[in-house]
């Protein structure tokens, strides 16, 4: 229960910056095999859905991920690492550290279709 209740809370965190810097854009970063930094950028709107783990990207367009029938992942966003970097740069894009993934967890797919919670 404690880690509900603290992954709540850094969800209403994560938003009150969002809100207070009017941010419009996210980026969910991650490190490709090589130590390359990558990025997918997502829009404020698509926050839950990046929380819930629900952001897909092709892996097979990343060095050393995924071959090409086996290249749907997901990206996991640590709310620990949300960075807001202040500056003469607009719009304001914070980032978000994510882990790579090779399949949504079922019970998301769960709550949708049937409402099991």
């Amino acid at each position: 229960m404690l880690a509900i209740t603290n992954h709540e809370s850094k969800v209403q965190e994560v938003k009150k910056m969002i809100n207070e810097h009017m941010v419009e854009l996210l980026h969910l970063q991650f490190v490709d095999i090589e130590g390359t930094l990558k990025q997918v950028t997502v829009t404020v709107e698509q926050l839950e859905d990046a929380i819930e783990g629900r952001i897909m990207f092709d892996g097979s367009s990343v060095i050393g991920f995924s071959p090409i029938h086996k290249s749907d992942l997901y990206l996991q966003p640590d709310l620990n690492t949300f960075a807001v970097f202040l500056g003469l740069l607009k719009p304001i894009i914070p980032r978000l550290a994510s882990s790579v993934a090779l399949q949504i967890q079922t019970v998301l797919f769960l709550k949708e279709i049937h409402g099991i919670y």
